[in-house]
């Protein structure tokens, strides 16, 4: 099984690893009550590791999945908020 999805992984372009990524978090953290934004808090340089990319990578592609109407992206928020 491991050895499975070491090969799924190794295939899958880095924007495929991304979109799993993202797709990840949201299975383990949820979304806030908007019902579009995920409820964690997490650098691109996170995301990057989880990814296993270059954190300029994970920008570029972030800002391709964004002009393609896929995700949105927002500014930090505040920890107060």
């Amino acid at each position: 099984m491991a050895e499975k999805n070491i090969t799924d992984i190794a295939q899958k372009s880095v924007k495929e690893r991304l979109a799993q990524g993202l797709l990840l978090l949201k299975e383990s953290y949820g979304l806030e009550n908007d019902n579009e934004t995920l409820k964690v808090s997490i650098t691109r340089e996170e995301i990057a590791n989880i990814v296993g990319t270059a954190r300029e990578t994970v920008i570029r592609l972030l800002f391709e999945l964004a002009g393609e109407g896929i995700i949105a992206l927002e500014g930090r928020k505040n920890k107060n908020s």
